[in-house]
């Protein structure tokens, strides 16, 4: 029994020690959480557009990080606070001996293994990002660069780790920083009767004198350290997008969580001295703020009167009918038309929203080429509309804003069809580096080449940023009674806007223009092109010179759980008799201009109209990292709150089958949808019995089964109702006139040539899969270049393309039955 009190007695020992250093337990826990077991993080180390001093720049930061969990953890064990035997009476130089030999082992080791930590973690990270990789590195240079970088990757990782090791390490043993006379030759481990900072001039003032200690010369290095750490901390949080243009995301880990420590580790030892729970009052203090800031998470409105151009038309929103009359015209047909394309995006975050704008202007550029477009037509003419969730409406709002300032800018007939863009970037697009020698990589030229390379860009930084701090601490600024910064959602937005500037009214340089948009633009000269612009004034194609595709953005109610669309066409519309566009469907504008008797706010927001970045927000708000949106009418009451639009359902299937029927029943249209799926999976059979469901497939049971069964059920109830919606969708087009484009492994039997698919661009010969492809507001040019080799697999063409030559909008399936994948 005494042997089992002694080592139950150790044990809590250590666990104490732990939670004395529980502020860099966290930092050190949340930062290997993040780069070992989430993916994206993990696709940080697969960036080829970083250049040596980069990472050389980032293995300093992670030493600083380490440097700065070992300091704090051994700062807050030097102190008395944490014993209560010593914070209640002085002990003698006896007992305080018998003290610190008793916690010698657990306060020098748990520092020195809190530290070393961090590099198991980056080290452990590197290594899954190479095995995730290796499976694509045959047939994707990027993939396999990403893989050779790897190895010296985890060469500097070690390198750095020896360093660390050599620099800061000691050997230590139980008093030997004691002087003959009685004082100290450098900082003990721990119970050295130190206090934290303000300790003369807060209560209890009582600290225990302590000799001198000699401050070495890393000594000082580590105080620089931590002030450089807390200054790129603050500045990162007060200027996040300035700081995520001119610093790798990469830097973001260190900084935030090293910062974190800087700040926090005071705390945690006043909470200490005080017996308070001071780090649980920041939070309730958090919880607080939060709630009191009742504006925070308000949608953004515009108000300005937009002049008629050739890119905006004279309303905001049109009806079906006229909808359909311009697309008539922009396809020179009246009765004998081609069938119309609806494209229906899946949510994902950057994932979708690149994927999506892939698809769509690998079609543009498909139509517009003077060789193909004889065969395939006008593509873009053929695209009635998009119905977007999530990050595909991120795409969708690059996409619109493209296309109509192609046309604003366009003085020739044949200068709208090129793409806005004026540079290829600094490196973030995995198609710059292919430039040089590949003529098919051009965004000044290529549609498809201009989406992805706006979609490539860091959106995350800036969020990850306010996720941490700043939306944890909203204030209201006295004077305006507004919050004095904005949430991670206009974030996003802005990062949006920054990105699509620089790209497209840049003079041709790597730089560029980025800005943001004005918060109340007064005309054009303002600034209102771009993602600047107002959702919707849909151009007429006689105007404009040529088509844009309908636009319709889905989101999620709070308060009913029923979409709430942003389209150019109003869900209320009515196409026929009894007949409503959407009829189970909230439109944005009517909620913005409803009228209800409450009592009107004193904070009154100007506006019925919304940016196009905003447009993406009002689908694109992923739990956590996005918050709710709070829409609020002109008396300034909250109406409703919007959330993502994967709440309710995450393909934009239900929107399209509302179109597609209207389509049919009014107009005798027999559209063909293309559904861009980005989630990997393999590829569906086209002629399986859709009505029988695959049996379920089962997990082992975890440990938190009865939270996690909930979360489990919860998801894969939004993916059985996009199989219920489907099925309903084949039904309504005759079964063959849906086309999905997937994410799948690039087999041998997939495989396709530029030589025999028009629009691949890769030459996958050998076959490859990415286990885990990245979902996050940035991917790197791996996950990038994988998305673009899908257009070059079988089962994403071969079906599509006889589709594509068909010029009748009669009924049949002739391309299901004599094309087979």
């Amino acid at each position: 029994m005494a042997v089992v009190a002694s080592v139950a007695f150790a044990l809590w020992r250590f666990a104490y020690v732990l939670w004395v250093c529980r502020v860099g337990v966290i930092s050190v826990a949340l930062g290997g959480v993040l780069l070992a077991y989430t993916v994206q993080a993990r696709d940080l180390f697969a960036d080829l557009g970083l250049a040596w001093w980069h990472w050389l720049i980032f293995f300093l930061l992670v030493f600083a990080w380490a440097w700065i969990v070992h300091a704090s953890a051994r700062r807050a064990l030097q102190h008395d606070d944490w014993l209560g035997e010593l914070r209640v009476l002085p002990a003698s130089p006896q007992r305080r001996l018998q003290l610190q030999e008793l916690y010698w082992y657990p306060a020098l080791w748990i520092p020195r293994l809190l530290s070393l930590a961090i590099f198991v973690f980056v080290g452990f990270a590197i290594v899954r990002t190479r095995v995730n990789l290796v499976g694509a590195a045959p047939d994707l240079p990027e993939a396999a660069r990403a893989v050779s970088l790897a190895w010296m990757l985890l060469a500097g990782t070690a390198a750095v780790a020896l360093a660390y090791v050599l620099l800061i390490w000691k050997r230590r043993r139980l008093g030997d920083w004691i002087l003959p006379t009685g004082g100290w030759s450098h900082q003990p481990p721990l119970l050295a009767g130190t206090a934290p900072v303000f300790a003369s001039i807060l209560p209890p003032y009582y600290t225990r004198p302590t000799p001198p200690v000699p401050r070495e010369l890393v000594d000082r290095a580590l105080s620089i350290t931590r002030l450089v750490v807390l200054v790129l901390l603050i500045f990162a949080i007060a200027e996040p997008h300035f700081f995520a243009a001119r610093g790798p995301r990469l830097f973001f880990v260190p900084i935030l969580l090293g910062g974190a420590v800087v700040l926090l580790g005071e705390l945690a030892a006043w909470s200490m001295r005080w017996r308070t729970p001071l780090l649980l009052v920041l939070v309730a203090v958090s919880f607080i703020a939060v709630f009191l800031t009742e504006s925070f998470h308000d949608t953004r409105w515009m108000q300005i009167a937009v002049p008629p151009s050739k890119a905006a038309g004279d309303k905001r929103q049109i009806a079906l009918e006229e909808a359909v009359a311009r697309w008539k015209i922009a396809n020179k047909c009246t009765s004998s038309c081609p069938r119309p394309i609806l494209i229906a995006g899946q949510g994902g975050a950057s994932r979708a929203g690149f994927y999506t704008a892939s698809v769509v202007g690998a079609l543009i550029d498909l139509g517009l080429d003077k060789e193909k477009g004889a065969t395939y037509g006008d593509l873009r003419s053929r695209i009635f509309a998009l119905s977007t969730v999530s990050g595909s409406s991120a795409g969708a709002v690059v996409m619109r804003a493209a296309l109509l300032d192609a046309a604003e800018r366009a003085t020739e007939p044949n200068e709208a069809n090129r793409p806005p863009c004026r540079t290829a970037g600094h490196g973030s697009w995995f198609g710059k580096a292919l430039m040089a020698q590949d003529r098919r990589y051009d965004p000044t030229r290529s549609w498809r080449d201009c989406f992805q390379a706006i979609m490539a860009g860091d959106f995350l930084s800036p969020i990850f940023v306010a996720l941490a701090y700043r939306d944890n601490f909203p204030f209201i600024n006295p004077v305006t009674k507004r919050p004095a910064w904005s949430d991670r959602a206009v974030l996003l937005e802005q990062a949006l806007e920054r990105r699509y500037h620089a790209f497209t009214t840049g003079n041709g340089t790597d730089t560029g223009d980025a800005r943001s948009c004005p918060d109340q633009p007064r005309s054009l000269a303002e600034d209102t092109t771009g993602l600047c612009r107002p959702f919707g004034y849909h151009p007429h194609p006689d105007r404009a010179g040529i088509w844009v595709p309908l636009f319709f953005i889905n989101g999620a109610s709070v308060f009913t759980g029923r979409r709430i669309v942003v389209g150019d066409v109003n869900t209320a519309d009515s196409y026929g008799p009894d007949r409503t566009f959407m009829a189970l469907a909230y439109d944005l504008n009517d909620l913005r201009t409803s009228e209800r008797k409450r009592k009107p706010r004193t904070v009154v927001e100007k506006g019925t109209d919304i940016r196009l970045s905003t447009a993406a927000t009002m689908s694109a708000r992923f739990p956590v990292i996005s918050p709710q949106g709070l829409i609020r009418n002109l008396d300034g009451n909250v109406d409703d709150q919007i959330v993502d639009g994967g709440y309710f359902e995450n393909d934009g299937l239900v929107t399209i089958i509302d179109i597609a029927a209207a389509l049919r029943e009014r107009f005798g249209l027999n559209p063909v949808v293309i559904h861009v799926v980005n989630e990997p999976a393999l590829p569906t059979n086209a002629g399986a019995d859709s009505q029988r469901p695959p049996p379920p497939v089962a997990v082992d049971r975890s440990p938190f089964d009865d939270i996690f069964a909930i979360a489990r059920a919860l998801i894969a109830a939004r993916s059985g109702h996009v199989d219920q919606y489907m099925t309903a969708l084949k039904s309504l087009t005759g079964g063959s006139r849906v086309y999905e484009i997937g994410v799948h492994p690039i087999t041998p039997d997939q495989a396709m040539s530029p030589e025999n698919n028009p629009i691949c661009r890769h030459r996958v010969t050998a076959g490859g899969r990415m286990e885990r492809v990245s979902m996050s507001w940035w991917m790197s040019q791996p996950v990038q270049a994988y998305l673009d080799a899908q257009l070059c697999l079988r089962s994403n063409w071969v079906r599509l393309e006889c589709e594509l030559h068909s010029e009748s909008s009669a009924p049949g399936n002739a391309c299901a039955t004599n094309r087979p994948e």
